[in-house]
């Protein structure tokens, strides 16, 4: 069979190197075929029709010979086939020729592949980021940590260098004391005055009402000695110290003069003031006038 084996020549060449039938190869391909196929029908005695009678696409096959081999008409349906696809096929031709297809898909696989290894790395580099990122935060928490102690210690140094201070300080003071009053206790008395600690001083005796004037100036007599002698110096204290030491009627007028001080009537806040009223109440004509 020549025309097989020039079929198989012809396709051998028409293939592209990516194992694809190009175009211009098919379209060539398909013009040879109509000629082998014509002149094996005229050889058989064939009559081969593949426009019909209105002008459509569609295939009109008569097979006069008596012998009908099936593979033949397969091969010849699937020339008609390829008859009615020729235009289409002429429409992608001009749109694909020209264009270096082994070309674009080694750039496609090389792009596929170029994404892939940025996916990862960016996956990769993301990681790495937030590792670093961590280990930073972890790096600074232990600094402010050490920070933290050493303050701590030099406070606690401080305070501690400050406590002995203070401690010293108390222990001076105390000794200091101690010698101030061994002295107190050892110097000698002046001007004949005996120091309040080494002698027991009597309280005066109370006042009454009698009809006695030398009492009531006995009576401011020794509150004046006492007060010397306790060391009462102050206005308020005196006239506290003197109320206390009035017993029966005159406490009794002592507290109805109070209450006219509370109540803003009168007014005695000193002793001078006090021992006035003392000698115009309890003198012997005021004492006869009070009874």
């Amino acid at each position: 069979m020549a025309w097989k084996t020039e079929i198989d020549s012809t396709k051998a060449k028409k293939i592209g190197s990516d194992g694809r039938l190009t175009c211009a190869g098919a379209e060539r391909t398909l013009a040879r075929l109509n000629g082998w196929l014509g002149d094996f029908a005229q050889a058989r005695a064939w009559d081969l029709n593949f426009t019909s009678a209105d002008g459509s696409d569609e295939t009109n096959l008569v097979v006069t010979n008596g012998q009908r081999d099936s593979s033949i008409v397969g091969c010849v349906m699937s020339r008609a086939y390829l008859s009615k696809k020729t235009d289409k096929i002429d429409a992608v031709a001009g749109r694909v020729e020209g264009l270096p297809i082994q070309e674009l898909l080694v750039r496609v696989d090389t792009l596929e592949a170029n994404v892939g290894r940025i996916g990862n790395f960016e996956y990769g580099d993301s990681l790495s980021g937030f590792v670093a990122h961590m280990e930073g935060r972890v790096n600074e928490l232990d600094s402010s940590q050490k920070t933290l102690l050493e303050m701590i210690n030099d406070m606690s140094g401080d305070f501690r260098a400050t406590l002995d201070v203070v401690w010293n300080e108390i222990v001076d003071v105390n000794i200091r004391l101690s010698l101030t009053m061994r002295a107190m206790a050892n110097q000698v008395p002046v001007g004949g005055t005996v120091p309040v600690t080494k002698v027991k001083v009597p309280e005066p005796k109370p006042f009454c009402v009698v009809r006695d004037a030398k009492a009531l100036e006995n009576f401011i007599f020794d509150l004046e000695q006492y007060f010397k002698v306790t060391n009462t110096v102050t206005k308020e204290a005196k006239v506290t110290l003197t109320t206390m030491y009035v017993y029966e009627d005159a406490k009794l007028w002592w507290r109805s003069r109070y209450m006219d001080i509370q109540e803003g009537r009168c007014t005695i806040d000193t002793w001078d003031v006090l021992k006035k009223e003392l000698r115009s109440q309890f003198f012997p004509e005021n004492v006869e006038i009070l009874a």
